[in-house]
């Protein structure tokens, strides 16, 4: 679609940027879907229902996990849904990298649940089941190779689509104050990105003492993704 400023004048605006998506998408309800379904695969009690009291308390030791990974989940999908109800893209680039989006987050959700559990039990000393067997630490490593690239990927991903978003800001109308926002979430999917790569180098190197915590890296992201957003609002343009 081509707004126009009358048109946008008819929609709603939320935390300054117009609603031109505020109708779920085709795109959306199709992602939507399959985050639904992810989260289904997820479930406490894995592939067997619980049937006595002691196979019910042993599924609820996997609470955690669940939580966690659901709790993943459930982040990327608001992103998404974010990005669509702000721009209400539908056209080929668009439904390719919201393709990709969908079927990368399948193809990570066991591995995560995996990591998850292990996270958990390691954390409260084995208190916690873990869905994790591992023999050697060549495996340990490939798991974090396999989840840094994932989440690197993720993040390609959604920075792809906020650059389609500009590269489409005329036919969009986008005022200064959106392309600001966009343009600084793109630099938050930018940090992502290096966070995972670095992961995903120091598995490679690091020595078996130092491997178990590589991970503990992503937790970087906390303090840095608030200081960017607070960078953001000081540089931001009027509404």
């Amino acid at each position: 679609m081509i707004w126009t400023k009358d048109k946008l004048a008819a929609l709603p605006i939320e935390q300054g940027f117009y609603l031109r998506g505020q109708n779920m998408t085709r795109i959306e309800t199709f992602v939507a879907a399959a985050f639904a379904f992810s989260i289904t695969l997820i479930m406490i009690s894995g592939d067997h229902i619980p049937t006595t009291i002691p196979e019910t308390q042993q599924a609820m030791l996997s609470i955690p996990a669940f939580l966690f990974s659901g709790a993943q989940l459930i982040w990327i999908w608001f992103a998404h849904a974010t990005w669509s109800k702000r721009y209400g893209l539908e056209d080929g680039k668009s439904i390719m990298l919201s393709g990709l989006l969908t079927m990368l987050v399948l193809v990570y959700i066991y591995p995560m649940r995996m990591l998850a559990s292990a996270l958990f039990s390691w954390i409260s000393g084995g208190y916690f089941k873990s869905d994790l067997v591992l023999k050697t630490f060549d495996e340990l490593r490939f798991l974090f190779y396999f989840s840094a690239a994932v989440l690197l990927l993720l993040a390609v991903i959604f920075y792809l689509m906020n650059r389609h978003v500009i590269n489409l800001r005329e036919q969009l109308q986008l005022t200064d104050y959106e392309v600001h926002r966009t343009v600084t979430e793109g630099f938050s999917w930018i940090l992502v990105m290096v966070i995972s790569a670095i992961v995903f180098v120091l598995s490679a190197v690091a020595s078996e003492a130092i491997l178990p915590f590589v991970p503990t890296l992503f937790g970087v992201l906390s303090p840095a993704l608030p200081l960017l957003h607070k960078y953001r609002r000081k540089t931001e343009p009027p509404l």
